[in-house]
């Protein structure tokens, strides 16, 4: 049993929270389940994809662990999870983009943190980045449409003005199938020196990829 406690419709899509009676969980047009949250563990990161791009936080390339002067930018706000996630395992300063206002969904729902370290931006992600200015420590990049990972998420034109804001790493998590993970990877490799593939699962009922990218 599952009931649906929050509800909107924004530009054509239908934004809803459902409540089981283990989990909270935020769909977009009833089907894609953006994210989830065990109620017994609020805090702990509950899907495989989450838990494997923070590992970006310990990959042992990087230079040095977060500090309070670092910065993340998370692309693609969800319920928060991501940014939630940061907050409560490091100092940085934290921007979160997404084309939907759902700041009041993380807060209410998914236990995201209201503090001056977290900022939420409401925009299109691909043209934040494009006129951003600001160098961050980390990007993580958590888009998805409802067809999985619109494609100018993967164009040579979005890693570039992504190099031009990075100065640590890039982790993706991005819907990936073995029909067209050649081509996925080869656009990474082609923008990104150094590319590391932190987990790949293309199976049927799974198509997440993340992978660790910078450049230099």
């Amino acid at each position: 049993m599952s009931e649906v406690i929050y509800k909107e419709i924004v530009n054509g899509v239908e934004i809803a929270v459902r409540e089981t009676q283990q989990c909270v969980i935020l769909e977009f047009n009833g089907e894609l389940n953006q994210t989830s949250l065990k109620k017994k563990y609020p805090h702990e990161l509950q899907k495989t994809y989450a838990k494997e791009i923070v590992q970006v936080l310990n990959y042992n390339d990087l230079p040095s662990t977060p500090t309070v002067s670092q910065r993340a930018l998370v692309l693609g706000t969800g319920g928060g999870v991501i940014p939630s996630y940061l907050h409560r395992n490091t100092q940085m300063n934290i921007t979160s983009v997404d084309i939907f206002d759902l700041r009041h969904i993380g807060e209410t729902y998914f236990h995201m943190p209201n503090d001056d370290r977290i900022t939420c931006v409401v925009g299109d992600a691909f043209e934040f980045v494009e006129t951003c200015t600001t160098q961050y420590d980390y990007i993580f990049v958590d888009i998805f449409g409802p067809s999985g990972t619109p494609e100018q998420f993967r164009s040579t034109e979005f890693y570039d003005n992504l190099n031009k804001i990075n100065k640590g790493h890039i982790a993706f998590n991005a819907f990936v199938t073995q029909r067209n993970y050649e081509h996925y990877i080869k656009g990474l490799k082609h923008s990104f020196s150094n590319v590391f593939e932190q987990y790949k699962r293309l199976g049927r009922y799974s198509k997440n990829h993340i992978a660790f990218c910078h450049d230099g």
